[in-house]
């Protein structure tokens, strides 16, 4: 993975990772999964347009989970 100007660009290989609190992810990228952390009654999902967060290091994902439980 290397930085250029605020730009991540991946290299065939790279791992990256991701965190969730739901237990059972479609096989297909889809949009309608959102994470029950950031719903609100009043204002709806946070993260609407089904935007996925990666990290480039698995503890890191890891530890991000565990905060989140602890929520």
């Amino acid at each position: 993975m290397e930085l250029k100007k605020n730009k991540i660009i991946l290299e065939r290989g790279d791992m990256l990772y991701r965190y969730g609190l739901e237990q059972n992810y479609p096989d297909v990228w889809c949009n309608n999964i959102h994470n029950s952390e950031y719903s609100y009654k009043e204002y709806g999902n946070k993260n609407q347009i089904g935007a996925y967060f990666f990290y480039d290091n698995e503890s890191t994902a890891k530890s991000v989970l565990e905060t989140a439980i602890r929520k």
